[in-house]
């Protein structure tokens, strides 16, 4: 297992952010290394409004570009304009496509 340079800071990190805050900076990175295909698992869950409102900002400028965005959400209400194609899963069948 790789250990960081700098212990004391990983800790840091991990006291400063709560899950959404974490997962917004990774967010916020993956484009930027190159990244071909982001997978994201409920992203607008546990997130303040005005933030949902930027992430679908930021989304949307993402699309039509190189990237592939497989997303898993419960509640359609904050994805609806940004997918191009959405399969609906109950009890692991796909019952809509």
């Amino acid at each position: 297992m790789r250990r960081s340079a700098n212990p004391a800071g990983r800790a840091a990190a991990r006291r400063c952010c709560s899950a959404a805050a974490s997962r917004n900076r990774s967010l916020g990175r993956a484009p930027g290394i190159g990244t071909r295909c982001l997978l994201l698992d409920e992203p607008f869950e546990g997130i303040a409004p005005v933030l949902s409102e930027r992430l679908s900002e930021v989304l949307a400028s993402l699309k039509g570009g190189d990237l592939t965005l497989l997303m898993s959400q419960s509640d359609m209400n904050h994805s609806r304009g940004l997918i191009d194609v959405e399969f609906t899963i109950e009890r692991g069948a796909n019952v809509v496509s």
